[in-house]
């Protein structure tokens, strides 16, 4: 039998947002923040510069 990979969940940038409050909202602690980017870093350059309408993907 095959292992399955659970996919991540995603989230769409909204203004003002930034990764601390991004990892508050999804694991009630802002200091998992460094996971979010990690799973993206392929889409941002610089943890401190996220815009709105990226699409982020969310670890589980």
């Amino acid at each position: 039998m095959e292992e399955t990979i659970p996919m991540a969940r995603t989230y769409t940038v909204q203004k003002n947002d930034c990764l601390w409050l991004i990892s508050e909202k999804f694991f009630k602690t802002p200091w998992r923040y460094n996971e979010i980017y990690n799973l993206n870093e392929d889409i941002i350059n610089n943890p401190n510069l996220i815009y709105p309408d990226q699409i982020l993907k969310i670890p589980n």
